[in-house]
């Protein structure tokens, strides 16, 4: 589920990302594909012509999980002594050339992160996307599900409409007990050295883990 979200924007618009390091910096290009990696020909881009165009939009969610349940009912004010639920992963950085998120990590009961929403909760409609065929015979009213983002093509470019400031880019969570003991730092920290082998979303995935025991430590340093 981490990943099919990322796959869905090559499989409908037909685009993959390439991202290298130019001079120290992270730089990417986005490029135009036929068929998806791997020795199997499955073509792409269902979006990008008229063929398919009694399809409008795809709505999708990576979300739709028990620990969904678990957030929505935490953060708007039921019972959680038995256990601490923490949310940790990437927000989206939607600066200007920026690929990379934001790593997060809080306590799904905390003020900081029910002031995520303007409801004061995590709400149904976070995280839920509707991707648009631009050649739809009948378009997708946008204005139907308010709440959702929404990917659309707008002067050749595939651009985003959300309407909560915060998207989460990438995210797992972890609920423990509170009589839990963690393992030690030093124990964290030493599997972190050596990330190299990773591709970058697996590294941000284990990094915010790592900060997500650091907040349980805050005596030690990062």
């Amino acid at each position: 589920m981490v990943w099919s979200r990322n796959a869905l924007f090559g499989y409908l618009y037909g685009i993959e990302v390439d991202i290298q390091e130019v001079n120290g910096d992270r730089a990417y290009e986005i490029k135009q594909a036929e068929k998806v990696l791997g020795d199997v020909k499955i073509p792409i881009g269902l979006f990008c012509n008229d063929h398919h165009n009694a399809l409008s939009a795809i709505i999708f969610t990576n979300t739709c999980t028990t620990a969904k349940f678990n957030r929505v009912a935490i953060s708007a004010g039921a019972s959680s002594e038995a256990y601490r639920y923490m949310r940790f992963g990437a927000f989206f950085d939607r600066s200007p050339g920026v690929f990379a998120g934001i790593p997060f990590c809080l306590d799904v009961a905390s003020k900081e992160y029910r002031a995520l929403w303007p409801q004061g909760y995590e709400p149904w409609s976070a995280d839920v996307e509707v991707f648009h065929n631009p050649f739809a015979r009948c378009p997708f009213p946008r204005e139907l599900l308010p709440e959702l983002t929404h990917w659309f093509k707008s002067n050749g470019e595939i651009v985003s409409e959300a309407y909560y400031k915060t998207s989460v880019y990438i995210q797992t969570r972890s609920s423990r007990t509170k009589a839990i003991e963690y393992p030690p730092w030093t124990t964290l920290a030493s599997s972190s050295k050596d990330m190299k082998w990773m591709d970058y979303d697996t590294a941000l995935s284990v990094t915010s883990i790592l900060a997500c025991f650091h907040c349980f430590l805050p005596n030690r340093s990062l």
